[in-house]
């Protein structure tokens, strides 16, 4: 960082570094494993989610959370659907791939499930967290559902997200638990801990 010739060149040899990937250049043709979804959000309801987020892209939460009404598509079947941005801070929606958290209808769950949130991977350690749930499953324990997918955002092309399932009373029942069912305690009731 000291000397300015090597902080210039810097940048040529990060972009060089790049030719290997001409390797994978078949890859780009093929249709991937990976589940592919769509998300159409009409023009106005998406501007009402972009005013809902607060002003600023750093240091800043947000709390104006507005869900709006949506379609989301799997593979031919479409569902009516309520939809926001998700997550608290700026990380989430300060960049043009943006995190959601999608709520189905009760009676029009998918893969029974009522939530399922769509997160951009560079906030998580994603690999690690997917991973920790396929170890805790081998284990015989309860973890949402959870893996990666691709998601179109009216037709702007197909983006990697982590999904997981959101909790919910669905989840506890997929589960086998009942609707009071205490996962981690309650402070009021001690005797329940």
């Amino acid at each position: 960082r000291d000397n300015p010739w090597i902080t210039s060149v810097l940048p040529v040899y990060w972009q060089a570094r790049k030719l290997s990937d001409i390797t994978y250049f078949r890859d780009f043709f093929r249709d991937d494993a990976i589940s592919h979804y769509r998300l159409e959000i009409a023009p106005d309801d998406l501007q009402t989610m972009n005013n809902s987020l607060p002003d600023g892209f750093m240091n800043v939460l947000y709390y104006d959370k507005v869900f709006v009404l949506a379609k989301f598509i799997d593979n031919g079947r479409v569902y009516d659907v309520r939809v926001r941005y998700r997550g608290d801070n700026a990380v989430h929606w300060n960049a043009k791939k943006r995190s959601y958290l999608v709520k189905f209808k009760a009676n029009d769950k998918f893969q029974g499930m009522t939530e399922l949130s769509f997160i951009i991977p560079d906030d998580r350690n994603f690999a690690i967290e997917d991973f920790n749930n396929y170890r805790a499953r081998k284990f015989g324990l309860h973890v949402p559902s959870s893996g990666f997918a691709n998601l179109d955002v009216n037709g702007m092309g197909r983006a990697l997200y982590f999904t997981m399932e959101g909790w919910s009373r669905e989840m506890l029942d997929k589960w086998g638990f009942g609707p009071d069912a205490i996962l981690y305690g309650d402070a009021d009731r001690p005797e329940l801990s």
